[in-house]
C-alpha cells in the first residue's frame, strides 16, 4: 500500500544517479528545528496522510498510526504517550497519570520507572536491550489491539485530541509533525525511509572535506591512511584520486582506506571511489525490491594504483561505505580490517513530498549485492579478515553500536549473504607477523591518545608490503591472477 500524497515523482541526482546509500550525519551545518521550520510542515499535515482508512490497511500501518500519535504526544513536556491497556498493566509499565481515555488507547504521562533508571546508567547494550524490549512490547500490544474486532481506534479523533494541546513545548510544530511521519513511515516501509528538508538534503550532497591524506605515524615503512567520511559530495572522488596521486609521487608504498564512521552517499560516488583501486569493473548491483530489476554500477574509472592496501571499516561505516570494501575485497585487492559494518544493504531514491515544495522523501528502492556470487551484505554486514577491537580497555557491552539487525522493520537478509571469501592461511601468516610488532605495545604506553585499529592496521600493511618484496604469493594474489 502507498502512503496517500507522498509519491510525485522522482528526484534524479545528476542524471541516471538518483540512488542513494546514507545515514545522515551527527552534525549538521543547522538544527533539524532549523531545517523544519522552514518547510511550515503541520500537525494537519500529518493527520492528511496519515488517515483511518489507511492506518488499518495492514499490521504495519495500524502500528505506524500509533506510532505516529506517540511521536507527538512525545514532544509535550512532560512527555505524554499514547497506550493500550495491555501496556498500561503490564508490571514493567513506565507510565504516569492517565490524562483521557479514547476508545481502546488512553494518553498518559510518560515516567521512567526505577528499573529504567537503573538501565540508563548502565553500559551501551543494556540501554539499548531496555530501549528495544520496550519497543517490541508496544509493537506485540498494538497487533494484539488491532486483531480484536470489538475494539475500534479512531484515529482522527485522537490527532484532533492531540492537537487541542498545542502549541507544543520544546519542539516546534513542524519538527513535530514530520518526527510522527517518519514514525509512521519507519513501520509501513523500513527504517530508512524517511522525509527530509530539501535544504538539508541539499547540504548533505554539497558537504566538503571528505577526504583527507596523511602519513600514518611511526611506521617504518611510508604507509599513507587514506580517510574518507563519506561518499555524498562531487569532490569526494577527485579529491580522492588527487591524494593517492601525490602520496603515491612522494613514496607510499601502500594505503590504508579508512571508511570508519563513513554512513555511505551518492552510489556513483562511491563507484567512482572504487574505481581507482580496481579500475573498470563491476562494483556492485542493485536490484528494485518491487520489479526485481537490476542495475550494475561499473566504474569507469581507470585504476591509478596497485600498492597493497588495508581497508578499515566498523559499525558506523554502512550503506555504500560497505559496498566499496567489499568489492575491494571481492576482487582481491585489499584486505579488511575493524569491526564488522552496519548491514545496510538499501538504497533509497529521493521524491517529492506532495504536502510541502521544500521537502523531500527518501524511500528505499533497492538492494545492493556485492559483485562476488551476488552476495548482499544487508544485515549480516561485511565480516573483517582480521576484527580488531577500538579499544581493549572496555568490554563488548560498553562500547556497543546497534547496527541493522537491531531496527525493528529492517529489510531482512536476503539468501547469498556475505562470508569469508579471504585465503585463511594468508589471513594466519599476516596475523602472526603483525602480533609481533608494536601496535600493542604503543597502544598500552598511550591508550587515550592512540589508535588501535589504525596501528595493527599499519602493522599488517607493513608485513603485506614485506610479504610481497619477499616474492611470496598470496591466495589473494592467485585469485586476481586467475581473472586476468
Amino acid at each position: 500500500m502507498k502512503v496517500r500524497g507522498l509519491v510525485r515523482g522522482s528526484l534524479h541526482l545528476l542524471g541516471a544517479a538518483t540512488a542513494l546509500g546514507f545515514a545522515f550525519a551527527d552534525t549538521p551545518s543547522r538544527s533539524q528545528s532549523e531545517y523544519w521550520e522552514e518547510t511550515r510542515l503541520t500537525l494537519i499535515d500529518v493527520r492528511d496522510v496519515v488517515v483511518q482508512k489507511d492506518c488499518y490497511a495492514e499490521s504495519k500501518t495500524f502500528l505506524g498510526c500509533v506510532r505516529a500519535l506517540n511521536a507527538i504526544a512525545h514532544s509535550f513536556k512532560p512527555p505524554l504517550a499514547v497506550v493500550t491497556e495491555e501496556e498500561l498493566l503490564s508490571p514493567n509499565s513506565r507510565f504516569g497519570e492517565t490524562l483521557t481515555k479514547l476508545g481502546p488507547l488512553s494518553l498518559v504521562v510518560a515516567r521512567v520507572t526505577t528499573q529504567a533508571e537503573g538501565v540508563a546508567t548502565g553500559n551501551a547494550y543494556e540501554r539499548w536491550s531496555a530501549e528495544f524490549e520496550m519497543q517490541q512490547a508496544q509493537a506485540s500490544a498494538v497487533e494484539r489491539l488491532r486483531a480484536d474486532s470489538s475494539l475500534q481506534v479512531d484515529f482522527e479523533d485522537w490527532f484532533a485530541e492531540l492537537q487541542l494541546r498545542a502549541p507544543l513545548d520544546g519542539a516546534g510544530e513542524s519538527l513535530t509533525a514530520a518526527r510522527a511521519l517518519n514514525a509512521y513511515l519507519a513501520s509501513e516501509y523500513d527504517p530508512h525511509t524517511q522525509i527530509i528538508p530539501v535544504q538539508e538534503l541539499a547540504d548533505e550532497l554539497n558537504r566538503t572535506g571528505a577526504v583527507e591524506a596523511e602519513w600514518v605515524r611511526d611506521s617504518e615503512k611510508p604507509i599513507a591512511r587514506l580517510k574518507v567520511s563519506h561518499f555524498l559530495s562531487l569532490s569526494v572522488c577527485e579529491d580522492l584520486r588527487t591524494a593517492i596521486l601525490e602520496k603515491q609521487a612522494q613514496g607510499a608504498v601502500g594505503w590504508i582506506l579508512d571508511l570508519r564512521g563513513n554512513p555511505g552517499g551518492r552510489v556513483d560516488i562511491a563507484t567512482c571511489a572504487a574505481g581507482l583501486f580496481v579500475g573498470q569493473r563491476l562494483i556492485f548491483t542493485q536490484q528494485n525490491l518491487e520489479t526485481h530489476a537490476q542495475e550494475p554500477s561499473v566504474s569507469s574509472t581507470d585504476a591509478l594504483t596497485d600498492l597493497p592496501m588495508i581497508t578499515l571499516i566498523n559499525a558506523k561505516s554502512a550503506s555504500v561505505s560497505e559496498v566499496v570494501a567489499g568489492a575491494l575485497r571481492d576482487y582481491g585487492r585489499s584486505w579488511i580490517a575493524g569491526e564488522t559494518s552496519f548491514g545496510k544493504g538499501t538504497a533509497q531514491e529521493a521524491v517529492p513530498f506532495s504536502h510541502g515544495k521544500k521537502i523531500m522523501m527518501l524511500k528505499t528502492v533497492t538492494r545492493f549485492y556485492l559483485p562476488a556470487d551476488h552476495r548482499s551484505h544487508q544485515i549480516t554486514g561485511i565480516e573483517p579478515d582480521f576484527p580488531i577491537a577500538p579499544d581493549l580497555r572496555t568490554s563488548f557491552e560498553v562500547r556497543f553500536t546497534p547496527r541493522e539487525r537491531h531496527l525493528l522493520g529492517a529489510l531482512p537478509e536476503s539468501p547469498g549473504s556475505p562470508e569469508d571469501l579471504s585465503p585463511s592461511d594468508q589471513v594466519a601468516l599476516l596475523r602472526t607477523c603483525a602480533d609481533s610488532m608494536s601496535a600493542l605495545e604503543t597502544y598500552i604506553a598511550r591508550p587515550e591518545t592512540t589508535d588501535f585499529q589504525l596501528l595493527v592496521a599499519r602493522d599488517l600493511l607493513i608485513c603485506e608490503v614485506q610479504r610481497l618484496a619477499s616474492g611470496q604469493e598470496s591466495g589473494k594474489d592467485s585469485e586476481e591472477s586467475s581473472e586476468q
